[in-house]
């Protein structure tokens, strides 16, 4: 692992190290306490060395049958879940790739709803009334299939990197996908040594059902039932994300926001800087730029509301 500094690289670690520490001891166990203090550790090397001491530590323990007991625990809590099939770890800013992601399994493996956890898709979010925390936490683990939707966003969400971070230290499945522009040198720390392959490119979208597919051992439907979603996923893979992020953008800055084609946009000498989502800066004053691909309505993948031009 390159010691940089990248938080992605150490947030990885240190979630997978808490989770671990969590599922082992129990929230408010000592011992958890200890490991949370590894953030306030001031270098990037004194975090990763606690990081991979502990994880070291634990190996040990488990191989030398130390946790057996909790592990028996652990288990029956397992047991008693309903089986989930398949996680989608995403950023909300990628719902757009999410949803294509979700369809397309149900489509090419006929996957059932209660089976698949997608938390920013209407059908697939968590429970009425769940822990978040704890549901994650447990589902992340449990999942027979984990994919992490990679892209420029993802990898400064916390939630992200807390569920990359628990499920690569718990040295499950994971399918690293890469989407919004981003290519394959975004897969650092961890996860450099993970293969991942990339959304906008067809023939690779029909790799990972393929790989899938065979590591669940599910029947793979027919090419032509599900070439659809194939397409659609391709389509919003491309786009951007960098459209949907809360950027270092200024809603104060003086240059005038003017009110054109269903959009806002800023004046900005003889080239106006936009589109912007006209929903999110009326609602909480915040710019959000749109999506704008050749051939295709412009779109706000932060609340994926098309804006048609007039």
């Amino acid at each position: 692992m390159s010691l940089s500094g990248d938080r992605a690289n150490i947030e990885l670690l240190l979630s997978a190290c808490l989770n671990i520490a969590i599922e082992l001891f129990g929230a408010d166990d000592p011992r958890v306490k200890e490991v949370r203090k590894f953030r306030n550790l001031q270098h990037p090397r004194e975090k990763f060395d606690a990081s991979k001491g502990f994880l070291k530590d634990i190996r040990s323990n488990i191989a030398s049958g130390k946790f057996s007991q909790k592990s028996e625990v652990v288990r029956s809590q397992v047991m008693s879940t309903p089986e989930l099939t398949l996680f989608i770890s995403h950023s909300s800013a990628d719902m757009p790739v999410a949803k294509a992601l979700v369809e397309l399994f149900e489509k090419a493996l006929k996957l059932p709803a209660r089976q698949i956890r997608c938390t920013s898709v209407d059908g697939y979010r968590l429970p009425v009334g769940a822990d978040t925390n704890e549901q994650l936490r447990r589902e992340v683990f449990v999942a027979r299939a984990f994919i992490g939707v990679i892209t420029p966003i993802s990898m400064r969400s916390s939630y992200v990197l807390f569920e990359l971070g628990a499920r690569w230290g718990a040295n499950k499945h994971l399918a690293p996908v890469i989407a919004g522009g981003a290519d394959a040198t975004i897969l650092a720390g961890p996860l450099s040594s993970l293969n991942g392959l990339r959304l906008d490119r067809r023939e690779q979208v029909i790799q990972l059902i393929q790989d899938v597919s065979e590591y669940l051992q599910q029947k793979l439907e027919p090419l032509a039932s599900f070439q659809g979603a194939i397409d659609s996923l391709v389509t919003v893979a491309s786009l951007v994300s960098a459209s949907a992020e809360l950027s270092s953008l200024d809603v104060n800055d003086s240059r005038q926001l003017v009110f054109r084609n269903n959009s806002y946009w800023r004046q900005s000498g003889d080239k106006d800087d936009g589109p912007f989502c006209s929903r999110r800066y009326d609602v909480d004053r915040k710019l959000i730029r749109l999506t704008v691909q050749a051939g295709l309505t412009p779109r706000c993948t932060n609340c994926d509301k098309l804006f048609p031009r007039s």
